[in-house]
């Protein structure tokens, strides 16, 4: 029974791979290019923030417009602050040595009350550290994925589409004012840097974070934008990591301890708008905003413009790859994702796939952590997930389509019943072969050399077509297990691959079955007589895969296989149809009617074996009795060296088997003849010549090749 896999088995694996990675790449592709994979990328950013442990912040702090601090101070929170309150806070930063004070609040227009923007303005100068922010908004497009970087010292000009400056006043004491805009992405998370914006008057309005950065002595480098990079916000932590404190506090006498802001670069700003508190929410997601410990990670403005500004001091933001690079991965991990995974079956491609999400996982959050560096990890993450499906599809219709076939061709060799068995047994696809205990058939198909020469080519393959649909119906009836095909020939087994208790009975009512069944097959077709020959024989041999994983070939091989194999050809010289040794013979002989026909020795063997031939079902016996009786006491005579005894007993076998059974059921082609009385009547004629040694028992020595 031979099972090889297909020549082109290994294009096959070539071309799917090609079409996963097609298929993987254009994943990769579209989700790195388009909006559609916009939520991919930012997740990318965001989640190496999770793990990492919150960084020490020292060089801030945040002075928040509180709801505490509206009710302590009595403000109002429909309506601008008293600045009154704003000057106390600047003289009382600048008194404890604050590096820089900055307010993140918009300051445009005169306020109700002349005398406090006079205090203000008069604090502002005063303190010589204070920056203020304006509001500049670009025109089209400002996400973080189109906003065009601005170098500082350029002479470039964007024209924007509105301008809210601080209020002169204000502005002509402070040191600096930035743009206090922020790039907030379609779920309104703030993860890159602003560009800095010169109008068409040629002034330069840097992002307030640089226009702070600047004036705390980060160098040149850090302040300006270079082409060739994207900078992002590298957090220090979830929102509140950043030190603060409510702005009642910060003017309150001993609110907090002197020099609490010695040093430090103080940030002015509001939970709620960059204006008057009331006047709208001022918060955005963080990297921290999506997960269970973080589920409230919303950050205010100022505390993001802090964060950008403590970036820039320390030159610690956050890179992505260029789009080159990052497009470059992506097309490589798809090759290899597409052709690596299709190669292997699906349990080891989802072990390989989740190894390799972990890796890409490390290696992003490393290169985040210690590099400052990101690129869109989690479409490489896709894309495995994609080669993976693919994987598991390839190869989930490959292992139908491979079952399929070899449930097809088990079908030529074993019943449907034992068909389902074998494939749900994988040992049997294993390579090594195992002891067993077999009953084994062998056929042939009398003068078929004699037959093929007188036929068309076209009509012989027909005509053995029919003769082994015939056969094999017989066989697959019977449980029985088809190992080869050859010309004419057919080699079956039983009790292997499945255990058959009955295997001994089960192979003997098959040889008899075929004899019947092909009897009608010859009067269905009209053409050459097709008699078979049947060796019979049970016995120990080694069966299983004995080729090899490239080749699959269940066979059976051994001493025995060899001894039921010469059975089958004895068949010609004694003019049977069915022999059988006595190892499968004597548990059907209460069963079947059969008789001894001697103890022969084979061409090979070095022993005699007893041999019988199985003439047909039980209740012929009492029928065939007269001729069996006197065929087995000319066998006694032979065996005594009587010789003129047994000429004469075995002439009376063939005269009282003609008489008995007369003309055969194929409608009178030949005589009746008994085949074996014939051989022995020869055999006496060479010994009366060549007398036999005398330790002869009996025996008969076939010498034939």
């Amino acid at each position: 029974m031979k099972l090889r896999p297909s020549a082109k088995k290994g294009a096959r694996l070539w071309l799917a791979g090609g079409v996963a990675a097609l298929l993987t790449a254009l994943v990769g592709v579209i989700l790195l290019q388009f909006p559609i994979g916009g939520g991919v990328t930012r997740a990318s950013f965001d989640l190496p923030f999770v793990p990492r442990p919150n960084i020490p912040v020292k060089d801030v702090v945040l002075v928040y417009l509180d709801k505490v601090s509206h009710e302590e101070l009595n403000q109002p929170t429909t309506a601008p602050w008293d600045r009154s309150l704003h000057a106390r806070l600047v003289d009382r930063l600048t008194a404890d040595g604050a590096k820089a004070i900055v307010f993140d609040i918009l300051f445009t227009d005169p306020s109700a009350s002349a005398t406090a923007d006079e205090q203000f303005a008069r604090a502002i100068k005063k303190s010589g550290r204070v920056i203020l922010c304006g509001n500049l908004e670009l025109l089209g497009n400002t996400s973080s994925s189109s906003l065009p970087i601005y170098d500082y010292t350029s002479t470039q000009q964007v024209e924007p589409f509105e301008e809210e400056d601080p209020y002169p006043p204000f502005r002509a004491g402070a040191v600096a004012w930035g743009n206090a805009n922020l790039r907030n992405d379609p779920d309104y998370g703030i993860r890159g840097f602003y560009p800095g914006i010169k109008p068409k008057d040629g002034r330069l309005i840097p992002w307030m974070p640089a226009a702070v950065a600047a004036f705390a002595g980060a160098p040149r480098a850090a302040v300006r934008s270079d082409p060739s990079e994207s900078r992002w916000l590298n957090y220090y932590g979830p929102p509140g990591t950043l030190p603060s404190v409510s702005y009642f506090l910060a003017i309150a006498p001993g609110g907090v301890p002197p020099g609490f802001f010695k040093d430090k670069i103080v940030f002015v700003g509001a939970q709620m708008s960059a204006d008057f508190s009331g006047k709208g929410k001022d918060e955005f997601r963080t990297p921290y905003s999506y997960w269970i410990r973080w589920s409230r990670g919303f950050a205010p403005g100022v505390e993001i413009h802090a964060t950008a500004t403590l970036n820039l001091l320390h030159g610690d933001w956050l890179n992505r790859f260029p789009y080159g690079l990052e497009l470059g991965i992506v097309l490589l991990a798809a090759l290899a994702a597409g052709y690596g995974l299709i190669r292997v079956q699906p349990l080891t491609a989802v072990l390989a796939t989740l190894l390799a999400i972990l890796l890409v996982a490390v290696l992003a959050h490393y290169l985040a952590w210690h590099h400052h560096l990101w690129f869109a990890w989690l479409i490489i993450v896709c894309e495995l997930c994609v080669a993976l499906l693919c994987s598991v599809t390839y190869n989930t219709l490959r292992l139908y389509v491979e079952k399929k076939l070899l449930e097809q061709s088990l079908a030529a060799h074993l019943s449907p019943a034992l068909v389902k068995r074998v494939l749900s047994d994988a040992s049997l696809r294993r390579r090594g072969g195992t002891k067993q205990e077999v009953s084994m058939l062998f056929t042939d198909i009398e003068n078929f050399s004699r037959i093929s020469e007188t036929m068309h080519p076209d009509d012989l393959v027909n005509l053995l077509n029919n003769y082994f649909e015939a056969a094999l119906q017989c066989i697959h009836e019977l449980d029985g297990t088809v190992m080869d095909l050859v010309g004419d020939a057919m080699f079956v087994i039983w009790n292997a691959p499945v255990e058959q208790p009955d295997h001994r009975q089960l192979a003997c009512q098959a040889a008899l079955m075929l004899q019947q069944r092909l009897v009608g097959f010859d009067a269905a077709h009209r053409g050459f007589p097709l008699r078979t020959r049947v060796g019979l024989h049970a016995g120990v041999v080694c069966v299983g895969n004995i080729g090899s994983e490239q080749r699959f070939d269940y066979a059976a091989v051994g001493e025995n296989t060899n001894l039921a194999s010469r059975l089958e050809g004895l068949n010609k010289h004694l003019g049977t149809s069915v022999l059988a040794t006595r190892e499968i013979q004597r548990v059907v002989e209460d069963k079947l009617t059969s008789r001894l026909v001697g103890h022969i020795q084979v061409r090979g063997f070095a022993r005699a074996v007893e041999i019988h031939e199985l003439l047909g079902p039980r209740e012929m016996a009492e029928a065939s009795r007269p001729w069996r009786e006197k065929f087995a006491g000319a066998l006694q005579h032979f065996r005594k060296r009587q010789f003129d005894a047994a000429e004469k007993a075995f002439r009376e076998t063939i005269r009282l088997r003609r008489e008995i059974e007369g003309a055969p059921a194929n409608g009178g082609e030949r005589p009746v003849e008994d085949g074996p009385s014939l051989f022995y009547l020869s055999r006496i004629a060479e010994l009366r010549v060549h007398p036999p040694p005398d330790e002869w028992i009996g025996e008969v020595i076939m010498k034939e090749k």
